[in-house]
């Protein structure tokens, strides 16, 4: 997951109380930097007891992801939402009910599976029964707002990501 998404994800956790809301946090080595230490400063930034956290070494679990839904390689920074009740049996990853994800296009991805913190929201709380009372468009704008918030958190750990994905541009003034 990146910081980003991290972002989305806390801001749902911290909107939505109760304990029929679960969220499981698996994390891959897959851009430089990515590493157990890295992952365990962000586990210990996000200590809300509904969320489990792992560690992922050899990316198993993306590599299943990427079976379950199709994608061309490793699956990686994807939000995966299932009912209540799903037990995964077997050793294939249960099909999600919905899934997004913030992947490059060459991994097979489309523009409606892209991380929309509006809809992935709307989601989850239906599947969580709950209603929410803020006006749609308010709840997506808090969303990302929280997920560019941990963005700008990382501080140079952003910039050496923009530098490694081909993103040439400073960009420390503007965050």
């Amino acid at each position: 997951m990146c910081m980003y998404g991290h972002g989305v994800v806390r801001g749902m956790f911290e909107t939505i109380d109760g304990e029929n809301l679960r969220g499981f946090a698996v994390w891959l080595p897959m851009m430089s930097g990515d590493d157990a230490e890295a992952a365990q400063k962000v586990v210990d930034a996000f200590p809300d007891p509904r969320v489990s956290h792992a560690w992922d070494p050899n990316r198993v679990l993306g590599d299943l992801a990427a079976q379950c839904l199709g994608l061309a390689k490793t699956g990686w920074d994807l939000y995966l939402v299932y009912p209540a009740g799903v037990v995964w049996e077997g050793d294939a990853l249960p099909t999600p009910e919905l899934w997004m994800a913030q992947l490059p296009s060459e991994q097979g991805i489309g523009e409606q599976t892209l991380l929309d913190p509006g809809r992935l929201a709307a989601e989850v709380y239906r599947m969580t029964g709950r209603e929410e009372n803020r006006d749609a468009v308010d709840l997506k704008l808090s969303l990302h707002a929280r997920g560019l918030m941990e963005v700008r958190n990382t501080g140079e750990a952003f910039q050496a990501f923009l530098t490694e994905v081909g993103f040439d541009q400073d960009l420390g003034a503007s965050c």
